[in-house]
């Protein structure tokens, strides 16, 4: 048995290492674990590193023979360091032989001053392309112009401290080396593989003057989409590279299939915004990131073709792909839950104009999403008196006092109504003829009827609206709060003072149809209906009730405001109803047709719903005012369809009422 198989190398420890023969130290000895490199390889590896490599030349001729049956111990040896070239001591196992093939092909690549890891071999070899006496580094270090080599000299270009490289061309013909060596490959896809988890590890991908792996790569800058999603993009490459038209469709042969880098296309942008493929978590400050994807599909939007184009929709339909921040934190949704609606802070509305008010058309238009312009109508009301005076900003103010009004009814809850009472937005005439923009604070009057217009104009400030139209603003009216400015409910009509007048007697047109506007009194519940008696007294005063018409009959129209007090004739003629003894109504013999269809019925409601005793009036509704009106203008000997005409509108049936025991019960 040899000594080396007994591990003896006591008495060789202050030999020489570089000498031959059976005096060199072993490579290996027997430990726990079988055969180990032995410590004395070990010590020589650390203390003289210059001299290992000659030292392995001589020791391998005699213990090689023990290598096959030790691989543990065959990557231990290569783990050593041992000197190269450039100084630097690397593992024997990554270092290269600087065979004369290797260095031409360094060179051609690598310039002088960027470092390679050749092994610094004394003697050196020969330039005739042979081993020489260091064939026994084929064992340990790597030698072929293989993938790996050409791997290894992109990864020290990389490396360099340079701020930029020098002739990127060699850039260009190391990647498409690279991708000949994966071609010619017996396992291309094993290949591709390796190439792939080089590069993304060292980040290989050199676009001036940065390196990047290729995850943070794109194929072409289409349409600004690499700095949207903070890649780099490939392509163009640039100028100095030289390629030419064959080497530019295997470079991008390369990109995309060796690389797998992946193509800029709307389909990129909605798989960052479906994966949430942030860094963090947004919050609303961070909105500028989806702002910047948004605009990069609105510009890539224009070139898609139609399947594309209603993929995209399609998307943003199914997905909650959408950031929006109603509060303090950013919520996820679809085009169907958002909606345009610039200037309506409303909880409930998930205005996209407030987050992204430059991409209206690529929202509204592409996507479909609802316009609501209710806010923005509200702010442009709000801020009319900022507008040149004159006809165009009054009629602009009309306008849009009438729009507000119509969104009210669903936007009313979430509208500034204390802005709106401020602001100066109601064109009002005054009685110099001035028309001026006014806040609800000012005095004025709505004119709601034609004849109370014509009667008070010149003489109060009135709002500069036909009555005919003023309708059209019930809604904002009533939300602000400014409903009991109405002409109708201000002005009170007042007929003369005593009855020396003429007058002739209509019979029929209340006490024919006593019983029946009795019906309307109860259902509504008169005051004059409280207990049996006051109503048995309610019918008898409408039985004997009177309308007497009167020539040129004077009345008048009060107008009261605090301690003042407006007086004007009533141009629509007089109406005024009596109760001192028994109901007797005087009517303006010229205008008792049109005051039977306007002003009787409602005043003849308000009497009945008159408490006698306070004078105290119960809430007129209109329906009551329209059944008071059909039943005056049904036509004498046709009274039977009256009943049949108010049971159809559920009016309460007074005799059937009084034969209920729960109505006696309760009265």
């Amino acid at each position: 048995m040899l000594r080396g198989d007994r591990g003896d190398t006591a008495s060789t420890s202050s030999r020489s290492h570089g000498g031959h023969g059976a005096s060199e130290p072993r490579l290996f000895e027997f430990g726990d674990r079988g055969r180990i490199l032995s410590p004395r390889c070990v010590e020589i590896s650390k203390q003289h590193p210059e001299e290992f490599l000659n030292y392995l030349q001589q020791a391998w001729k005699r213990d090689k023979i023990y290598a096959k049956a030790n691989p543990d111990s065959m990557l231990d040896l290569k783990a050593l360091k041992v000197l190269c070239q450039d100084g630097k001591y690397r593992p024997l196992g990554s270092s290269y032989i600087p065979l004369p093939k290797l260095v031409y092909l360094q060179s051609r690549y690598m310039l002088e001053g960027e470092t390679f890891p050749f092994l610094r071999l004394n003697p050196p070899l020969k330039p005739d392309g042979g081993f020489g006496p260091w064939r026994c580094l084929r064992a340990f270090a790597r030698y072929r112009d293989n993938l790996d080599f050409f791997l290894e000299m992109l990864i020290r270009i990389r490396r360099q401290k340079s701020p930029t490289v020098e002739f990127p061309r060699r850039i260009l013909e190391l990647y498409l080396r690279i991708q000949a060596e994966c071609e010619d490959s017996r396992d291309p896809e094993e290949c591709q593989q390796r190439v792939r988890d080089v590069f993304e590890k060292e980040q290989l991908l050199y676009i001036h003057p940065i390196w990047r792996p290729p995850s943070e790569c794109l194929m072409d800058d289409l349409c600004d989409m690499s700095s949207t999603l903070s890649k780099s993009a490939l392509f163009p490459v640039a100028e100095d590279w030289d390629a030419s038209k064959s080497e530019l469709a295997s470079l991008r042969d390369f990109y995309s299939h060796t690389l797998e880098v992946q193509s800029a296309s709307f389909r990129t942008i909605l798989n960052v915004l479906e994966r949430r493929e942030f860094d963090a978590p947004l919050d609303p400050s961070d909105l500028w990131l989806t702002d910047d994807f948004y605009r990069a599909l609105d510009k890539l939007r224009r070139k898609l073709s139609p399947q594309d184009a209603a993929e995209l929709r399609t998307a943003f339909a199914e997905n909650m792909i959408i950031a929006v921040a109603p509060g303090e934190n950013v919520i996820w949704l679809n085009s169907g839950d958002c909606t345009w609606a610039p200037k309506l802070d409303s909880p409930g509305v998930n205005d996209l104009s407030k987050h992204y008010p430059e991409l209206k058309d690529f929202f509204t238009k592409f996507l479909g999403i609802e316009k609501n312009d209710a806010g923005l109508v509200f702010d442009s009301l709000v801020n009319v008196a900022s507008l040149s005076p004159g006809n165009t900003r009054d009629d602009t103010a009309r306008g849009l006092l009438v729009a507000v009004s119509q969104k009210i009814p669903e936007y009313g809850h979430v509208l500034d109504k204390e802005k709106f009472l401020r602001s100066p937005v109601f064109p009002v005439l005054t009685p110099d003829g001035d028309v001026l923009l006014c806040a609800a604070t000012m005095e004025f009057s709505i004119s709601d009827r034609k004849y109370l217009k014509d009667a008070f104009i010149g003489k109060l400030n009135l709002l500069d609206f036909d009555p005919k139209t003023v309708w059209m603003l019930d809604n904002l009216l009533v939300w602000a709060g400014l409903e009991e400015r109405y002409l109708s409910r201000k002005v009170e009509e007042m007929g003369p003072a005593s009855d020396d007048f003429k007058s002739i007697e209509l019979s029929g047109e209340i006490s024919s149809k006593a019983s029946q506007l009795l019906r309307i009194a109860v259902h509504f519940r008169s005051p004059r209906t409280s207990n049996p008696k006051a109503t048995s007294w309610l019918l008898e005063v409408l039985e004997h009730a009177q309308v007497r018409l009167v020539s040129s009959f004077p009345s008048r129209l009060i107008y009261r405001s605090g301690n003042a007090e407006i007086v004007v004739e009533n141009t629509l003629g007089g109406l005024d109803i009596k109760d001192t003894v028994g109901l007797v109504i005087y009517v303006d013999d010229e205008n008792w047709e049109l005051l039977k269809q306007t002003m009787l019925p409602r005043r003849l409601l308000e009497w009945m719903m008159t408490d006698p005793d306070s004078g105290d009036a119960e809430e007129v509704t209109e329906l009551g005012v329209s059944l008071v009106r059909s039943i005056l203008n049904v036509a004498p000997g046709r009274d039977h369809i009256i009943p049949k005409m108010l049971d159809a509108e559920g009016i309460v049936d007074v005799e059937a009422l009084n034969q209920s025991p729960y109505w006696r019960l309760n009265r």
